[in-house]
């Protein structure tokens, strides 16, 4: 398709430096469809470095694109989702460290997506709820339960207590 100009070029290039090259491109199958490509191959020139011959490998890697693309899209279909959402949602690592927020848990508990990024989670649980929340939280990474769902009370920014329904 497109790409013809551009491979050609890579490739000339490729001779002229006597260097090798691995390119992505498309290609159009005697079927018509068109086909991802991984192509990698070297120049060797005779003693003389009058001619030269090209040795090198074509894979096909149009499911691999296919399955990146599905990615994609579910990927943005859930950072929009994540986003965009009514409901406070963030995402922690295994010891609790906020990773990502979205903005509606930011105006649930008062700070800036760069004040919760990083900040242990334990430091937003009131502590009349500590214990819950690690025995829950410890049942969870030892595999003893899948999920949980609470009612807890965390401290905004101003220390003030907010009743959240916690599902991890």
């Amino acid at each position: 398709p497109d790409d013809r100009a551009e491979v050609q070029l890579r490739k000339r290039e490729a001779i002229k430096n006597d260097c090798g090259w691995k390119l992505e491109y498309r290609l159009i199958h005697k079927n018509n469809s068109i086909r991802h490509v991984i192509d990698n191959g070297n120049v060797f020139f005779d003693e003389e470095r009058d001619d030269y011959f090209c040795d090198g490998s074509i894979l096909d890697i149009t499911e691999r694109k296919h399955i990146e693309e599905k990615l994609r899209i579910r990927e943005e279909a859930f950072r929009s989702t994540f986003d965009n959402a009514a409901i406070g949602m963030g995402v922690t690592d295994k010891d609790g460290k906020i990773q990502k927020v979205n903005s509606s848990l930011c105006d649930i508990l008062g700070f800036s997506e760069s004040e919760l990024i990083g900040k242990s989670t334990l430091n937003l649980v009131h502590p009349t709820h500590l214990r819950k929340n690690l025995r829950n939280v410890s049942k969870l990474l030892s595999g003893d339960i899948h999920y949980f769902h609470s009612e807890e009370k965390y401290k905004n920014k101003k220390g003030n207590i907010v009743w959240c329904i916690l599902s991890v």
